[in-house]
């Protein structure tokens, strides 16, 4: 197998690892948002739970490609705890990438350098950048009153 070959494998692997993660859902969120890619119809929605200006907890439903999955599945993996700035600190990562800029990758986004080979498919940075969005749109609606019923709530 060709040395090509093998990176293109382990970079499959890596991102199907990533888009089976599966996060529980959000107890009493206090935001929504879903964000949606017209051009290849992925669609992510996203509940979060926002105490302090901080992610407390986060559940996505992702129908979409793999790439778009993994992406959530990274968010799941490192997002509880972010602030608005954090996310746009992993979205600047990321567009970077796609641009074939050689940048470190965020403190305690260590997931995020599986997306490196973005620089080779910038016309696919729009799936990576889509449950980004949603979370961004998300914090933009957050509402003061969660619901209070006491069920877990998933965003779709």
């Amino acid at each position: 197998m060709s040395t090509e070959a093998e990176s293109t494998e382990l970079f499959l692997e890596s991102l199907t690892e990533l888009a089976h993660r599966r996060g529980p859902a959000v107890e009493q969120p206090n935001a929504h948002a879903v964000a949606r890619n017209p051009l290849c119809g992925d669609q992510v929605a996203v509940a979060l739970r926002i105490a302090d200006a901080q992610i407390a907890a986060l559940a996505f439903d992702v129908r979409g490609c793999l790439l778009c999955e993994a992406a959530a599945g990274a968010l799941r993996q490192h997002g509880v705890g972010r602030r608005l700035d954090d996310l746009e600190q992993a979205e600047r990562f990321l567009l970077d990438t796609a641009q074939g800029d050689v940048v470190a990758v965020p403190a305690d986004w260590s997931t995020l350098a599986v997306f490196a080979p973005l620089q080779s498919f910038p016309g696919r940075l729009k799936c990576v950048l889509l449950p980004l969005q949603a979370l961004r749109l998300a914090f933009a609606r957050q509402s003061p009153d969660a619901d209070d019923s006491g069920a877990p709530i998933r965003p779709w």
